[in-house]
């Protein structure tokens, strides 16, 4: 409940501001013919690596349609939302980033952010000034729908009254499902639940308890936890509950691993599972002492361990144009920056008018991607239903298999 009013008190911030927003910079034609997208992902602290990534994928994206919508030139502009100091996505820099966007009079879109809960500072104030916003990894649930949402969402991130956020990759139902289904291959009867206190934290967690609890599953306790939670008290506390199975719903962060650690070590029996942002990553995966490794499964976006001739196609040219392997960041990003520059494209003549792109955006009908084809819903929400289940292996994240989670 704590987690929830403070999400919307930096959401009621984040509306307060546009307020302040001169009429001239709100939603309308901006008169250029070179348009800015702007791009806000966090850089310092553990999602630094895959936040290069989306804005690699976003570059190759724009790369290959030769810097241009059309007949419209696109720059695209890159903004970090973290500080040093906090070394992760950081409100009040989110924030800013979303104004620097709205007081620029060529900014047709914005793609992040990355994480869901700083998406749930910035859409509000991109919203008011009509700016179309693509998040390449943002699966909060309550960003598109109300289910598993919090208390008037998503309506209170849309001040204007119309919808403009879209991502590519599923919500938080779908990852819902596919942890439920993975806890059950794993033979998982009584669960302790731990979640961060970001709204995507929050939001898979539940995601999880209500699919899990409608399988069958008992969810024996639940934590919220803080940054500074003492990890071998709550490991402690959680073996001696009686559990035979953890999940972890958050955000990578300084010390998940550690926490994992300590759950493994308070009882070495115990099934671990995680699902969350930068969660499916091998730096997470090499952070962690191999006993806890063997007992970690994770969920994702399908990504680029996909088996697929588009995926493995992506995976090439990326590899040229950085000269480094690809993640599954990059692919998102990819994907994003591909829905931005077809949105352009279908408003044509109207193609830097805001307005129109947004519109535009919900009208594009089914789409190709490296991992096959999706449409975006009037939600703004994906198609895809395909998630992947993880493993941990000699410090490296593994697919064990991707399938559909279709509605439930």
């Amino acid at each position: 409940m704590r987690s929830r009013l403070l999400a919307g008190v930096a959401v009621a911030l984040a509306v307060s501001l546009t307020a302040c927003e001169r009429a001239d910079e709100r939603s309308g034609d901006t008169g250029a013919t070179t348009l800015t997208v702007y791009a806000s992902l966090p850089f310092q602290g553990p999602s630094g690596p895959d936040s290069e990534q989306a804005a690699n994928g976003a570059r190759l994206a724009l790369r290959e349609a030769g810097g241009k919508a059309g007949e419209l030139v696109i720059k695209l502009v890159v903004m970090d939302s973290s500080t040093t100091k906090s070394e992760r996505w950081d409100p009040a820099q989110t924030a800013d980033n979303a104004r620097v966007a709205v007081r620029d009079r060529t900014a047709i879109a914005y793609l992040g952010d990355g994480p869901s809960g700083a998406t749930a500072i910035s859409l509000p104030i991109l919203n008011a000034a009509g700016i179309v916003q693509v998040s390449p990894t943002s699966s909060y649930q309550g960003l598109t729908g109300s289910r598993d949402a919090g208390k008037g969402e998503p309506e209170r991130f849309y001040p204007s009254g119309r919808r403009s956020f879209a991502r590519p990759i599923p919500g938080d139902d779908v990852q819902g499902r596919a942890m439920t289904d993975l806890m059950l291959d794993q033979g998982c009867r009584r669960v302790q639940l731990l979640a961060d206190r970001d709204v995507g934290g929050q939001g898979l967690a539940a995601a999880t308890t209500r699919s899990a609890t409608a399988a069958g599953m008992e969810i024996a306790a639940r934590e919220d936890l803080r940054a500074d939670v003492d990890v071998q008290k709550l490991a402690r506390s959680v073996a001696s509950n009686g559990v035979d199975c953890a999940l972890f719903a958050g955000a990578l962060a300084e010390w998940v691993p550690g926490l994992f650690d300590a759950l493994q070590a308070a009882d070495p029996r115990l099934q671990l599972f995680g699902g969350g942002d930068g969660l499916a990553s091998d730096a997470f995966a090499a952070a962690m002492a191999p006993a806890t490794q063997a007992q970690v499964h994770l969920t994702a976006p399908a990504g680029v361990s996909e088996p697929l001739p588009g995926v493995r196609a992506f995976v090439r040219r990326y590899e040229r144009a950085f000269d480094g392997p690809a993640r599954n960041a990059a692919l998102h990003g990819y994907d994003a920056m591909r829905l931005v520059l077809a949105a352009v494209e279908r408003a044509g003549a109207q193609g830097g008018d805001r307005t129109a792109v947004t519109e535009a955006l919900f009208a594009l009908g089914e789409r190709r991607s490296p991992l096959g084809p999706y449409a975006i819903g009037r939600d703004g929400a994906s198609t895809r239903t395909e998630y992947a289940q993880l493993a941990v292996r000699d410090g490296r994240v593994v697919r064990r298999r991707t399938a559909s989670f279709g509605p439930g």
